[in-house]
């Protein structure tokens, strides 16, 4: 640890206890409704934590998703695969790669963070699920490029890299692939979507529209996806001090992913407008969120955006929960609880077709 650092981290121990202890006691009393003293004390300490300046400046080597992919199977009796894609990207695969359906997901962490635990466990039970209903089913999580180190468009990059192997090296056709993702990972889906009808002038094109008759994705899962850089939102003032993001985060992820000359629809997709969304090559999207999160005035708007030019878009708001809360709540029990349910049941339904 850099000497200068010490202090630091001591006073942001202190602050933090002092805080947390006085939230906690006031919690007793007067909370957000909606939120148990719990989950209230527990989303204060990560806005807490996440806020910290000393922390960021501890991340001496960063944590890559293969680093938590490994222990996981491991501690579970799953065989590890792992798949050298060009452009420096991995997948780490549950299920078999040879199977007849393929989930392309894309973990969030604000392009800072790799895929945790709870991306696993989550995934590990859409396979469990899908092997109940005798079909074959595997997700590939793309390992992709994390922020300082590199920056937009390499993500959007490694995720069109990612498609292109599934459908060229594995044959799976479009129909038989969802892709799926969370926070960023939800932006990184949007970026790929935007791409597959107009292909980002840096990056080779996949046709779809092109072909007779035109190629579309199965589905797209997107939970309470990151879709716009500002937070001057409405539920980014009333959601404060319930969700579990800060603005403090997410504008150092935003300073780092991308330069504010270069954004665009593929990195912040509610710049573009309905027009733009229109005619996507997939056959539904699913769009979930929580009302008590910072995201949840730019997910609904842009939710109607794209029921404008698509005809099966569905928006679920569900109510007092917080960003991602099935991965909040995965990542404190260690397994799939209720709020993982709309995930599990809207891939058993797209698994039907």
């Amino acid at each position: 640890m850099r000497l200068w650092l010490a202090p630091l981290l001591v006073w942001d121990i202190i602050r933090f206890v002092v805080l947390l202890s006085t939230t906690a006691l006031t919690s007793i009393l007067i909370r957000p409704k909606g939120l148990t003293w719990f989950r209230n004390i527990a989303y204060y300490a990560v806005r807490l934590l996440t806020s910290s300046r000393a922390i960021p400046e501890l991340r001496k080597t960063r944590q890559q998703t293969v680093d938590v992919y490994i222990p996981f199977v491991k501690q579970r009796g799953l065989p590890e695969q792992i798949t050298h894609l060009e452009d420096g990207a991995k997948f780490v695969w549950l299920g078999s790669p040879k199977a007849e359906n393929v989930i392309l997901y894309f973990h969030g962490g604000a392009y800072l963070r790799s895929a945790g635990k709870a991306h696993f466990v989550i995934a590990q039970d859409l396979v469990d699920e899908a092997k109940k209903q005798n079909k074959s089913l595997a997700v590939a999580l793309l390992q992709y490029g994390l922020v300082p180190q590199h920056r937009y468009p390499t993500q959007l990059r490694q995720a069109v890299t990612g498609l292109r192997y599934i459908l060229d090296d594995l044959a799976v056709p479009l129909h038989k692939i969802i892709v799926a993702g969370d926070s960023a990972g939800g932006n990184l889906a949007l970026g790929l979507l935007a791409h597959l009808k107009h292909p980002h002038p840096e990056i080779p094109a996949i046709k779809t529209q092109a072909d007779e008759p035109p190629r579309r994705l199965n589905g797209v899962f997107l939970s309470s996806p990151w879709l716009s850089f500002s937070n001057e939102s409405h539920s980014w003032k009333t959601n404060a001090n319930k969700d579990i993001l800060t603005s403090q985060v997410l504008a150092k992820a935003t300073r780092e992913f991308v330069d504010a000359t270069a954004f665009d629809g593929y990195n912040e997709p509610f710049r573009a407008d309905a027009q733009w969304w229109s005619d996507l090559p997939v056959d539904e999207i699913k769009v979930s969120f929580g009302s008590c999160e910072v995201f949840a005035d730019d997910v609904r708007e842009f939710a109607a955006r794209l029921k404008v030019g698509n005809s099966r878009v569905e928006s679920v708001e569900v109510e007092y929960e917080v960003h991602c809360q099935s991965l909040v709540d995965t990542t404190f029990t260690g397994r799939v609880e209720q709020s993982g349910e709309l995930l599990r049941g809207w891939v058993s339904q797209a698994l039907k077709k």
